[in-house]
Formats: C-alpha cells, sequence, structure tokens
C-alpha cells in the first residue's frame, strides 16, 4: 500500500481521452489560479498524468497544499537542480496555462523566464510543444495594444488562446469544461481537418395549437456528441437541432429548430459546401393537418379528432439534392433482434444509397433516447455490417466519425 498512487483512484474515470499523455499545467496569479485544482482533476479524470507549475504569485490564491494534493503531489513552485522546466517538459505532450495573466502573456512573447512559469513556458515553446493559453483580466487590459502585441507573437510562434468568458467587463476562465475540450482539440488526430460536417440532432415539435405539440423522446445526446467530436478532430462544424436536453459545446455552429420542415431548410442550407453530413435527429414523422391558432378550450370540446399527414423526410431530401455527399443516416428500431435490425438498416441503405446507416433498438436495456449509452450496428452502402457497437454515446460517435474518416482517406 505504501507505494501507492493515490491519484490513480480517479485517473480515467470519467474516459480514456488523455491516457498516456502528461500535461503540465502552469498557474499565474490571478484569482481564478482557485479554479486550478478542478482543471487538473477534471484531465486526470480523463486519462492524464498531470503537473502543476505554479508561480508564487499564484499561491497567493491557491493554497499550496490543495494545488498539491489535485495532482497527487506533482507541484512544482520553483526549478530545483533536477532541472524539472527541461525534463518534465521534454517528456510532456501539453503545457496549458490557466489562468494566464497580462504579465505571463507579455513576458512569454519576449522571451522572459523570471518565474517557474514563465520558464515552463519558455522550454514548451523551445521544444515545440503544444502550447494553449486561458487569459483572465479586466477587458481594458485585453484591448491593450502591447498585450494584443504579444498575444499575436505567441500565436506565431504555435501558441493557441483558449477563448474567455466575457462578463462585467472582464475576460474570465471559461468553465472546466471549456478548457478540457480545447485541450483534447489539441491532442486528438487532427483526422476530419478541413472537413465540413453538418450534424442533426434531437427531436423536432409539430403544433396543435399555440401550447399542444407532438413530439418524441429523443434527447438530441448522440448528435450532440457526434457534433463535438467532430470539432475535436478537426472539422469545421454546423449543428442543426431541435430541442435538445444537453447543451452543446458553446464554439459549435449552432442552429435551433423547431419544427420538421424547418430542420430541412436550414439543413439544406447548411449542406451547401459541406463534406459530411450525419442526420441523428429525430424528426417527428407526422404533424397535424390542421392547426389551431388559439389554445383549444378543452371545456367545450368532449374530445379531439387528429388527421395527421407525413413531415418531410430530411434525410432522404438531402441525398436527393446532394448526389455525391457522404451521408450518414441514423434508423430507430423498436423490440426487434439483431438480423432485423441489420436487415431493415441494410434496405434503407441501399433504397437511398446513404453511406452508413447506424440503426439501434430503442426498446433494448440502455439503449435509445435519453440514456448515455447506446448499442448500434453500423451498415455500409451496399448492406454489409461494417461494425457493432456498444457503450457510452460519445464512445460511439468518436468510433463512427474515425470509420468516415478511414472511407474519406
Amino acid at each position: 500500500m505504501m507505494g501507492r498512487d493515490p491519484i490513480d483512484e480517479i485517473r480515467g474515470t470519467y474516459g480514456d481521452e488523455l491516457r498516456d499523455r502528461r500535461i503540465m499545467l502552469v498557474v499565474t496569479g490571478s484569482i481564478s489560479a482557485y479554479k486550478a485544482p478542478d482543471i487538473a482533476r477534471e484531465l486526470i479524470r480523463h486519462g492524464a498524468e498531470v503537473y502543476i507549475v505554479a508561480s508564487q504569485d499564484a499561491l497567493r490564491f491557491a493554497a499550496r497544499d490543495t494545488l498539491a494534493w489535485s495532482v497527487g503531489g506533482r507541484l512544482i513552485t520553483e526549478m530545483s537542480y533536477l532541472a524539472e522546466h527541461i525534463y518534465l517538459l521534454r517528456d510532456a505532450d501539453l503545457l496549458l496555462v490557466a489562468p494566464a495573466t497580462a504579465n505571463t502573456v507579455a513576458k512569454a512573447a519576449y522571451g522572459v523566464a523570471d518565474t517557474p512559469a514563465t520558464l515552463a513556458i519558455h522550454s514548451a515553446l523551445g521544444y515545440g510543444k503544444k502550447v494553449l493559453i486561458a487569459p483572465v483580466m479586466h477587458l481594458n487590459m485585453m484591448e491593450n495594444p502591447l498585450y494584443r502585441e504579444a498575444v499575436e507573437r505567441l500565436r506565431r510562434m504555435g501558441a493557441v488562446f483558449i477563448d474567455p468568458l466575457v462578463e462585467e467587463e472582464k475576460a474570465k476562465l471559461p468553465p472546466t469544461r471549456d478548457i478540457k475540450m480545447e485541450v483534447f482539440r489539441a491532442l486528438y488526430p487532427d483526422i476530419l481537418s478541413g472537413r465540413k460536417v453538418v450534424v442533426t440532432a434531437g427531436p423536432t415539435i409539430e403544433y396543435i395549437d399555440p401550447v399542444r405539440i407532438i413530439t418524441n423522446k429523443s434527447s438530441g445526446k448522440m448528435g450532440v456528441y457526434i457534433a463535438e467530436e467532430a470539432y475535436l478532430m478537426g472539422a469545421e462544424v454546423t449543428l442543426i437541432h431541435g430541442p435538445i436536453r444537453v447543451e452543446p459545446y458553446r464554439k459549435l455552429d449552432r442552429i435551433p429548430v423547431e419544427t420538421t420542415e424547418e430542420m430541412l431548410e436550414a439543413t439544406i442550407e447548411a449542406l451547401e459546401g459541406a463534406d459530411i453530413f450525419i442526420s441523428a435527429a429525430a424528426p417527428v414523422d407526422y404533424r397535424p393537418a390542421l392547426q389551431w391558432e388559439e389554445k383549444i378550450d378543452t371545456r367545450s370540446t368532449g374530445g379531439l379528432d387528429l388527421e395527421l399527414v407525413l413531415t418531410p423526410k430530411i434525410v432522404a431530401e438531402a441525398r436527393e439534392r446532394f448526389p455525391d455527399l457522404y451521408i450518414v443516416s441514423f434508423k430507430a428500431l423498436y423490440n426487434v433482434g439483431d438480423e432485423e435490425l441489420i436487415r431493415a438498416a441494410a434496405e434503407h441503405a441501399r433504397r437511398y444509397g446513404f453511406n452508413l446507416t447506424v440503426a439501434n433498438d430503442v426498446a433494448r436495456e440502455g439503449a435509445g433516447f435519453q440514456h448515455e449509452t447506446n448499442e448500434v450496428f453500423i451498415v455500409g452502402k451496399s448492406g454489409e455490417l461494417v461494425k457493432r457497437l456498444r457503450g457510452h454515446k460519445r464512445v460511439l460517435a468518436r468510433e463512427l466519425l474515425r470509420i468516415i474518416a478511414g472511407e474519406l482517406g
């Protein structure tokens, strides 16, 4: 028990995206330094080995013991005879400066290395490591021409700046999730770089009257995860979604819609110049033939007879208008066996000429609408089974995109 690393109790508990990756988290003298332990723990929970390099000013805002605890003792507050800025940085995959003060950004841009933090940045740039910087300051400081010049110098050296959360006339540290996503994007293989990807997600709604609707149980999670993973792989992503139950990453280009007709119009417009269309939404198949302009008074009606008519089939319309577009369609069935699921997906793929069809049985335990997990069968253009996957929807999204990237070369 004496040799056990307690940090291993949480390593990888959220995922393995950063497994075998070493990240140097540089913390500088901002009030936002108190958020550094949360950032470190989040990265560790995705598999990373994290070291914190903290300036003396950072220790005014985040306790030394708290920082040390968050990374299992891997805290550096001064460089020693071990030359940590050389030997730890040499084997690092990424250096993340969060928070980064204006002072730190300026020093880094002009080669000043007078603190452990700035020395670590200096060394990382010299090694050609990936460097992410999350600046925090009042907006007037961010508008300073000298600061802007320092930012441009660092960008020319390869550093990437994470967009701050701007409110109350301050550039604040963005949510930990945003920082994590940018770390992922820096370290993911950019197998979709240069590709324009359009993804649809979630349900649509059709109005009976101004307050009553027809919809389905789709949460939109699968489509959102696909859009986010495509972004992490370097794609330019447009996410078109109905009322969804998960908040997409804020850097995605989002188009919210309500009805199936609205989703169709937005999709066709977005597909101009696109390389890939992934139709993960669950548009409502029927709408009322008649819509009441005012709320129906239930007291004056003993019942309500609705005539339903078909809504447009978005993915089929996309194939007709864009015959050369790479299209992935999703098909949901209910309470069928594996063979029937694959057969239905194969017929669907052949009928419309989709490149891939992803089929699932929403009646199965832990699969389908509203769950975090799913079981899917991926069927190719000729009806052949490409892969069967089961697990968290984000992992399935990642694997699906890898298959797409492989087919596109």
